[in-house]
Parts: C-alpha cells; structure tokens; sequence
C-alpha cells in the first residue's frame, strides 16, 4: 500500500473556475502528477481519498493507464446494489 499525500492548501490554491476549463490545467497537473508516481512506484490500483476533486476525475486520468476508483461511483453502485434511495458521501 503506499499513500500520495497532496498539499490541500497546494490544490485549493490552483483551482480553476466555472465554465473555463483552461483554468484547471493546474489543479488537473496536480492529482495527474500523484497518479502517474504511485503507477510508476508499482501500485496496481488507485483511490483518490477526498470527495471534492472527484468533479475534476475524469480530467485527471488522461495519460493514467492504471484503474483509478471514484468513491463517487462506488458509493453510487453500493446504494443501487442495496436499494438506498439515496447516499451522501462526506
């Protein structure tokens, strides 16, 4: 197992607005960069452990060939799969 700790102050700092999606190269280079280090360090699997760069996740995975999960997805697959209406995720 091996954990990839981001500074929050770092990628709140460098995120992007609304409708500009120029404005997220950054942020996106952040988690991107994170990604490909721990596939290059041998980690068969990834999990991003924070709710709020889930909107960026697809952005992320360009150049990512490993699986990376969405606790969003999952959660989702998780309240389908046992007939909960609805979920939040914290």
């Amino acid at each position: 197992m091996m954990i990839e700790s981001l500074n929050m102050q770092d990628t709140l700092s460098q995120r992007g607005t609304a409708n500009d999606p120029q404005s997220w190269q950054t942020y996106d280079a952040i988690f991107r960069a994170a990604l490909i280090r721990l596939e290059n360090a041998g980690c068969d699997v990834a999990a991003i452990a924070s709710v709020t760069p889930h909107g960026r996740f697809s952005e992320f995975l360009t150049g990512v060939t490993m699986p990376v999960i969405s606790i969003l997805d999952t959660t989702a697959a998780g309240a389908r799969d046992h007939a909960i209406a609805s979920a939040i995720v914290l």
